[in-house]
């Protein structure tokens, strides 16, 4: 159906633009507390630059996350029957977490030099991850839930496996790397910025030493744990899903004579196969239409018998990712993390021998990878939309039951409006980014405060990166030249 076909797309565009800041954001706040460690000048000039851009992030963050919870209430709007006593906790927990964070972020304006406000801001930001792996986990991988067939909607059986299990921490610890290496090469990119400008030298080589260390670590872990899925025998496959199929269908009818009359062999199948009613619901021919009977519509759910084993075989088929693209798109993640292990291998043995700053091809190469992180997110998310693109609720919801039934011209005129919005909000954050940049950590007034004669020498020359004498000689003329102008006035 093409209505859900497109609200499916309005659903991943919006997901792959809140990932994205929600990544950078997690790895500014992490940023921040490292340059809070140590109360020195240059440290806490650090942290008062990345914090500015995190004000900037944030905001474009929290208006991506209220998009897509309209999406859910209006595309998807049967979702909230069926989930809402589970999936409405944890999204009421995320909201509340991000207006915190908000209100943290305006006391760190009025506050700045408070170090408890920056870590309860790192501390919230992986709050605020966790749940959200918590409702994806819930979608892709549910645990601790059952669906009550009958009546329509889920019941919880342990909350306790809805917020913690293994496949969420799995998921919680990937998202966090990805996170941190996201944020490492856009600190990377704004030292390279600096460096073929020719100013800043000092914060750039200071930044550039936490973002090479934190990318360095984060793509070989990252790289050693991403998987191939393995091959799927289609025809066993199939066999399995066909086998699920028929077993579903039985228990369906049993299930549709549970509300009329009913023999306790029925009530026996229904309870053998009930968890097997989502794959049949699967089959286009089984699903609910409306057909025009006299005066009025009626809903008509179609007789069991009337499917065919040839149906059947082509529902169970088209169950069965494409895992040959599944594997493509990990091999063009590993060859991402492979290029970003290079680059942040090579960028640590430039700083090692002090030769980063005359590295100007290297420099401009750090410019052009900052995509590659937001193509990492991208990739990560459609291959999991592509492992459970029937289901809403992987194994017990199938899609089509929780998509809204709009005009495909409403969507599609939706989507639109979407992607403009989205452009000109990425239009916006990117001036307002380069606008922080330009203006570098202080204004000149305040940089010369804190780089002064006194700090500003040549040994503080010589960790900057210029290592030619003939250079210092000429700095040390200006300023000899300088301090007798000065005399002379």
């Amino acid at each position: 159906m093409l209505y859900i076909k497109l609200s499916s797309t309005q659903f991943l565009i919006t997901s792959i633009f809140s990932a994205v800041f929600c990544a950078l954001n997690l790895g500014l706040s992490l940023i921040a507390v490292i340059n809070t460690i140590k109360s020195k000048q240059r440290q806490v000039m650090q942290s008062k630059f990345w914090m500015q851009i995190l004000y900037a992030t944030y905001s474009i963050f929290v208006i991506s996350m209220i998009i897509l919870l309209f999406q859910l209430a209006t595309n998807w709007a049967p979702l909230a029957g069926m989930l809402g006593s589970t999936l409405g906790p944890i999204l009421s927990i995320i909201t509340l977490t991000m207006l915190t964070i908000e209100a943290l972020l305006i006391m760190t304006k009025i506050h700045q030099e408070n170090k408890k406000l920056i870590w309860a801001i790192f501390i919230l930001m992986h709050v605020l991850l966790w749940m959200i792996i918590c409702a994806q986990n819930l979608l892709y991988n549910p645990s601790g839930i059952e669906f009550d067939y009958i009546n329509n909607y889920t019941k919880i059986i342990s909350f306790k496996q809805i917020i913690f299990n293994q496949s969420i921490l799995q998921n919680f610890l990937y998202a966090l790397l990805l996170s941190y290496l996201t944020c490492a090469i856009f600190i990377m990119s704004v030292s390279a910025y600096f460096f073929l400008k020719n100013k800043h030298i000092v914060f750039a080589i200071n930044a550039t030493k936490v973002s090479v260390i934190i990318g360095l670590a984060c793509s070989i872990i990252m790289i050693s744990n991403l998987e191939n899925v393995d091959t799927i025998n289609a025809k066993q496959t199939i066999a399995l899903h066909s086998l699920r199929i028929n077993n579903g269908m039985q228990a369906l009818q049993a299930m549709r004579n549970l509300k009329k009359e009913y023999t306790q062999s029925e009530k026996e199948i229904f309870l053998m196969h009930k968890h097997d009613i989502p794959y049949a619901l699967l089959v286009a021919q089984l699903q609910p239409t409306e057909r025009l009977i006299g005066t009025s519509f009626e809903t008509i759910l179609p007789s069991v018998e009337e499917i065919s084993q040839e149906t059947i075989a082509n529902t169970a088929r088209e169950m069965i990712p494409n895992i040959n693209f599944i594997n493509t798109i990990n091999k063009i993640m590993k060859t991402f993390l492979a290029t970003l292990t290079c680059l942040f291998s090579l960028l640590f043995f430039l700083l090692l021998r002090k030769k980063l700053a005359q590295s100007k091809n290297i420099l401009k190469i750090c410019i052009t990878s900052l995509p590659l992180p937001v193509l990492l997110i991208l990739f990560s998310i459609l291959k999991d939309e592509l492992l459970h693109a029937n289901w809403a609720v992987f194994n017990m919801i199938p899609t089509h039951l929780i998509a809204s039934k709009l005009k495909e011209v409403s969507i599609q005129t939706s989507l639109c409006g979407l992607i403009l919005f989205l452009i000109a909000a990425l239009i916006m954050i990117a001036a307002r980014i380069m606008n922080i940049i330009n203006t570098g950590p202080l204004p000149q007034t305040s940089a010369n405060k804190i780089f002064n004669h006194k700090t500003f020498n040549s040994k503080a020359i010589y960790s900057a990166q210029i290592k030619s004498r003939a250079v210092l000689k000429k700095l040390n003329a200006k300023k000899l030249l300088q301090k007798s102008k000065n005399r002379s006035r």
